[in-house]
């Protein structure tokens, strides 16, 4: 995944979560990341609930009675964390040293040692070869557009299905062993409604998961100019699961649900800055959360609170339609983090 890809083809801007580090250190890892060798794929430093995959301070990290890892904070404003590593659901690597001594991760690195930080972030680029995949089909049904509608095509490269994208029946497979390059390179071949059977062995997705994860981590502005102007209703929940949705994108889809915003009325209600909250309507427009049509807009909120759901593990969980007033059982209040199992504010240690 670190390695140029073809020509004409585009990189996802992967999102790396870090906890237990003091300012000056994530300077340092936001240095590194800064100097990644070109080709690779880049990397930016993010919320630790929000990473593709983590980067924990070791010498902060202390194993429990329980088993689980307890992460104090690196700074005041940071809470702390209690994980489970049986259900991180991501790539995660620890900086040395370590205070636990009985503790001996998979994937460490040493902080400053520039080389070192970026071979961890080259394995991470193994291991997320599936998102990278899926962020690529993204990229290419968002070229070809309104011309898949009630189309099957099957993805071939060098005589070998790679993937299938049914836009009749609405779901989407890709093989485990593909790579970008493979589906960038794919010959794309119609088929008839008739072959829409996915094979046994490729994960399954939704179409609308397939342009969410492109629209999440491209660096291009994809919102449409009219969600700059006109007033924007919510539509339905976003056809993901759960897990994927951040807390900025629960917070807008609670705001539009209890009423409608323009743009700039939305970004004063919630705070956000113009090009934080673009890319957060994007991801709701294009898996269809939101409209600028009144007349398709759910009934307004009642009032009642939303209840939290536990998050789907990434990129696998199959989703079901949901009808408009399925909202609070859908829509978790709070982001629930799989092998997360307690955060919250801590002294730094």
């Amino acid at each position: 995944m670190s390695a140029a890809l073809p020509a004409m083809t585009e990189q996802p801007v992967l999102q790396l979560g870090v906890i237990g580090f003091d300012l000056s250190e994530r300077a340092v890892i936001a240095d590194a990341l800064q100097r990644l060798p070109a080709g690779w794929t880049p990397w930016h430093v993010a919320p630790f609930a929000e990473g593709d995959a983590w980067w924990v301070n070791g010498s902060r990290t202390r194993v429990l009675e329980d088993g689980h890892l307890q992460v104090d904070p690196g700074h005041e404003r940071e809470p702390g964390a209690s994980l489970r590593l049986t259900a991180v659901d991501r790539p995660i690597a620890f900086s040395t040293p370590l205070a636990a001594r009985d503790f001996e991760p998979r994937c460490v690195f040493r902080l400053g040692d520039e080389a070192g930080m970026h071979s961890a972030l080259h394995l991470f680029g193994t291991w997320l070869q599936p998102l990278h995949c899926l962020y690529v089909a993204g990229a290419l049904v968002m070229r070809r557009g309104a011309a898949l509608r009630q189309t099957v095509h099957h993805l071939n490269h060098h005589g070998r299905l790679v993937a299938v994208l049914d836009y009749v029946a609405g779901h989407v497979g890709i093989l485990p062993t593909a790579t970008p390059g493979d589906l960038w390179s794919a010959e794309w071949d119609r088929r008839p409604p008739s072959a829409h059977d996915l094979p046994r062995n490729f994960i399954p997705y939704t179409p609308a998961q397939l342009v969410w994860t492109y629209v999440r981590r491209t660096d291009r502005d994809l919102l449409p100019p009219r969600y700059r102007h006109d007033v924007i209703h919510f539509r339905h929940v976003p056809r993901v699961p759960p897990g994927w949705l951040r807390e900025t994108q629960m917070m807008l889809l609670r705001e539009l649900h209890a009423e409608p915003a323009a743009f700039d009325a939305l970004a004063q209600r919630t705070g956000l800055a113009p090009a934080a909250l673009a890319l957060e309507l994007s991801c709701l427009y294009y898996s269809g959360a939101i409209t600028t049509t009144a007349a398709k807009a759910a009934p307004r909120s009642t009032g009642a609170s939303l209840p939290s759901q536990p998050a789907d593990t990434l990129g696998m969980a199959s989703i079901q339609p949901h009808h408009v007033s399925d909202l609070e059982r859908t829509v978790p209040a709070s982001l629930d983090l799989p092998g997360v199992v307690s955060a919250g504010p801590r002294r730094a240690g």
